[in-house]
């Protein structure tokens, strides 16, 4: 009875610590894209910042997906801000870069 216990808390603490780590991680995400600066033309946020994380993002996303409850709407939000590109830039009322941190803010809500 007591490793059943055990088993449980234990199980829940490592989901805790595994939502912890991805929260972390998408708030220093969220940080790097919203002070990039463009200094060079031709680099933008999406090439400076978005794309060169994504993979390290898809295995956090990995990593974390069953310590939220609700999986759909993990896998929905993740899934979006994991596929951001042409059809979003077309928005002309934002920029890039608040698409993405406005993404990014949906999960985090989520998230906490």
């Amino acid at each position: 009875m007591g490793s059943i216990i055990t088993l449980a808390v234990t199980g829940r603490r490592e989901r805790k610590m595994r939502t912890r780590a991805f929260l972390a991680f998408i708030t220093q995400w969220r940080s790097e894209v919203s002070l990039f600066q463009q200094r060079d033309i031709g680099v933008g946020v999406v090439q400076g910042v978005y794309e060169p994380t994504l993979p390290q993002f898809h295995a956090e996303v990995a990593r974390s997906r069953d310590a939220f409850s609700d999986q759909e709407i993990f896998d929905r939000l993740t899934g979006r801000l994991g596929s951001l590109g042409t059809e979003d830039w077309k928005d002309h009322s934002k920029t890039q870069k608040d698409i993405i941190l406005g993404v990014m803010d949906e999960l985090i809500n989520f998230a906490t």
